[in-house]
């Protein structure tokens, strides 16, 4: 008896880091074109799970952004919403470097792939981006230090010069 797609990700789920476990859809038939050559549009089509379909949509513009450039990037086949997984959604390792890549294009902040593993849906990507984007300032002995992301950029205090730490 052939195994449900979600009895099978829940196996693999029990032995896998959540990022190793892949998109599973089970096509009960594999379409295929009038010479017999498998159909990989209406295979395309057939394999999108749409795990949120008319789910959330954006909470705020930096969602809205990121929620436009996934649906981009995964090229328009299924509708995101804001707390799909990307990797659940058929993201693939070369659409995650397109979708970081887009992201710095578009919203001038540099995303890791370290940070997309930690931000796999779109609700957490925007708390990160937008933690990054505002930057922490901090007080210290008279000198203001700006961090972004955790990473010390500048110290700058009377009569100090500029510098980089980190």
């Amino acid at each position: 008896m052939p195994l449900a797609s979600e009895e099978l990700k829940g196996r693999l789920e029990a032995q896998l880091p959540g990022y190793m476990v892949p998109a599973i859809t089970i096509v009960p038939q594999l379409p295929r074109l009038p010479n017999g050559k498998l159909d990989k549009r209406a295979l395309k089509i057939a394999a999108v799970p749409g795990p949120n379909a008319g789910g959330a949509g954006a909470g705020n513009e930096i969602e809205a952004k990121l929620l436009s450039l996934l649906e981009e990037i995964l090229d328009g086949s299924v509708q995101v919403s804001r707390t799909d997984d990307f990797f659940s959604l058929g993201g693939t390792s070369l659409a995650a470097m397109r979708y970081m890549a887009r992201i710095g294009e578009t919203l001038h902040v540099a995303v890791s792939v370290s940070d997309l593993m930690r931000a796999t849906t779109v609700a957490a990507m925007a708390d990160l981006i937008a933690n990054k984007l505002t930057g922490v300032a901090e007080k210290v002995s008279g000198e203001t230090t700006l961090s972004v992301g955790g990473n010390f950029l500048a110290s700058a205090g009377p009569g100090a010069r500029r510098k980089a730490v980190w």
